[in-house]
């Protein structure tokens, strides 16, 4: 963001205009270009050396197995088999699945689709200075008497609602320009501000969704670190949008790498779980337990803005605690 505007007076929710439905590259999901561009991606290969070189494969033999087209090199006659150094990628279906002391020396990224970092992301295009996942409500507020009024937004939920006292809920839709730019925004929510808050314990960090999970997957195979993937999901169980997300991320990281990845079978499933549900994104979420429930709510739209998917290159980077928008490989500690 260029620029600095002065903060404009937080509307009351009803007054709030939605973000534009392309938060930044304006392509829809099932595209021909987004369709063709992950239709392209390179399976995952295991070869020698982290990052994936080819050069080990001209001295010694490729054999294919079932590991999600990865390839194992083997050495020269004689030598036996070189020894296969690749970086590991883990998916985590709940925050409660993943231990905090599993995480340093990784890079990890928080997931949740609906609706925590869906709503972040949105909130950082649309030019907030950083958002802060707080454990609680009581923490948010706490955290918001320490900054002076009039410079942050307190979102959140419990029950899919908005909180007491709260300027926001958690739909993407409140978190406008007028009511976020140059601001901190301060959320607490049901199952996703765990996750980041989890992802925060790793060397380096950052929060996907459908709309940036392909950039993300990209930024997070320049580390150079293994990933690990850790959906929110909902109330401790598992939600399938949560770990279609996952697998966008992994085909992004897999790509990016072009070799020397080693994936679990929970990260193997993710991303051909994404692969074959990448034209009906929205489908599935209409699907889904938590979906249905946000539809009878009356949020059907939050479904529909947080299916488009590839529609942000936005990199979400947790800093110290605070979700900022960078680029390269700034967010690294």
């Amino acid at each position: 963001m260029t620029g600095t505007r002065r903060p404009t007076p937080i509307a009351a929710p009803g007054d709030i205009r939605p973000p534009p439905r392309a938060v930044d590259s304006g392509r829809r999901p099932g595209s021909s270009s987004n369709a063709s561009a992950i239709a392209n991606s390179r399976p995952c290969a295991l070869t020698t050396g982290s990052s994936g070189g080819s050069g080990a494969e001209n001295d010694g033999n490729v054999r294919q197995d079932l590991s999600g087209g990865r390839r194992i090199v083997t050495g020269s006659a004689g030598r036996g088999p070189e020894r296969v150094s690749a970086l590991k990628v883990d998916v985590f279906p709940t925050v409660q699945a993943v231990r905090a002391r599993e995480l340093p020396g990784r890079v990890a990224i928080a997931i949740d689709v609906l609706r925590a970092t869906t709503t972040a992301v949105t909130a950082l295009a649309n030019g907030s200075t950083g958002v802060m996942a707080s454990r609680d409500p009581e923490e948010a507020l706490t955290l918001a008497a320490n900054l002076p009024s009039g410079s942050y937004v307190l979102g959140g939920e419990r029950g899919s609602l908005r909180l007491p006292g709260f300027h926001l809920g958690n739909s993407p839709g409140e978190y406008a320009v007028d009511v976020v730019a140059n601001r901190r925004v301060i959320l607490a929510t049901t199952n996703g501000t765990d996750a980041i808050r989890l992802a925060g314990h790793a060397q380096a960090a950052a929060a996907a969704c459908l709309l940036n999970g392909r950039a993300v997957g990209a930024w997070a195979a320049m580390t150079g670190l293994d990933l690990t993937i850790l959906c929110a999901g909902t109330q401790g169980e598992f939600s399938l949008d949560d770990v279609v997300c996952a697998g966008q991320v992994v085909d992004a990281f897999c790509e990016a790498r072009g070799g020397g990845v080693d994936l679990s079978d929970l990260a193997l499933c993710a991303r051909e779980l994404f692969v074959g549900a990448r034209h009906r994104l929205l489908d599935i979420l209409q699907g889904t337990r938590h979906g249905r429930r946000l539809i009878a709510l009356g949020f059907g739209a939050d479904l529909e803005y947080a299916a488009q998917a590839d529609s942000s290159r936005l990199i979400s980077v947790l800093v110290e605690g605070v979700l900022r928008e960078v680029t390269g490989n700034q967010g690294q500690r």
